[in-house]
């Protein structure tokens, strides 16, 4: 998941900082900073699921509805505390 932030010039040292202390924390999702080689990075918040959780198809969407939760609460995070 993205907010489609890109980040500029002066805020990927930032944000993998902000990634680091997320994911020291938190594990869901994990804090990632991608593209860091190409002229537009983004933060992206990844979330897993095991292919042998053997999940029904009704549980899916209160599981998707919660990563989307938790991913909304880790954007938020990132901008107030990191002011990026």
């Amino acid at each position: 998941m993205t907010d489609e932030h890109f980040l500029g010039g002066g805020e990927l040292a930032l944000a993998v900082a902000a990634a680091n202390a997320w994911n020291a924390e938190k594990h869901v999702p994990v804090m990632s900073v991608w593209d860091v080689a190409l002229p537009r990075p983004f933060v992206v918040g990844v979330c897993t699921l095991p292919l042998a959780a053997r999940i029904r198809d009704e549980e899916l969407g209160s599981l998707v509805q919660s990563w989307s939760d938790r991913a909304c609460d880790m954007y938020a995070w990132f901008h107030d505390v990191f002011k990026v």
